[in-house]
């Protein structure tokens, strides 16, 4: 059954293919995880792979597990029928489509990284905005004290010069009466 069916080869791949994003749908199971079991010519298990051509579109096939290397045997064989042209541009839109929304999709996970990192940094930058409001907060508070220990200390002195002025010049004018009274009573 070498080459059966209708189909182009699947080495004749084209560029949308892949399109540099693997597969459009991930494998349901494993290239040698079929029963029943199909042989190449080498006497081994084939690969049963799929098809991501442009011409055969998500077609699976079974293929010699040696295949592109020096031993291949070149076994191939469709195990799916052919597409209707209907069909192949239906596949075809779809792959693209899914190919579209992966790439959007991972543009959206790396915006998200960027969210939560700017998140992080803010959170970061409120914590450290915290910390020096409480600092601020504390150097206020001992400028406040200080502020009432310097006022204190300004009514203190304000208060004592002109006291002790006060006293002074009161106990001159005392001075003078008693010596005024006391001369006039002695010598009087």
């Amino acid at each position: 059954m070498e080459g059966s069916g209708s189909h182009s080869s699947q080495s004749s791949s084209s560029t949308w293919a892949t399109g540099g994003h693997g597969p459009p749908l991930p494998y349901r199971e494993g290239p040698f995880e079929y029963e029943p079991v199909v042989m190449c010519n080498c006497r081994m298990k084939a690969a049963k792979l799929t098809s991501w051509t442009e011409e055969n579109p998500g077609l699976r096939y079974y293929r010699c597990r040696r295949a592109r290397t020096g031993s291949d045997c070149g076994y191939f064989e469709w195990i799916d029928g052919t597409h209707t042209s209907y069909m192949k541009k239906l596949v075809v839109d779809l792959c693209k489509m899914i190919w579209k929304l992966k790439e959007e999709n991972g543009e959206l996970l790396q915006q998200l990284k960027n969210v939560e990192e700017l998140k992080r940094l803010n959170n970061d930058l409120m914590m450290e905005n915290a910390a020096k409001c409480d600092e601020l907060n504390a150097i206020q508070k001992e400028l406040a004290e200080r502020d009432a220990i310097l006022e204190a200390m300004a009514k203190k002195s304000a208060r004592g010069p002109c006291s002790s002025v006060s006293w002074i010049l009161c106990a001159y004018v005392l001075g003078l009466f008693f010596g005024v009274v006391l001369g006039v009573v002695i010598f009087g």
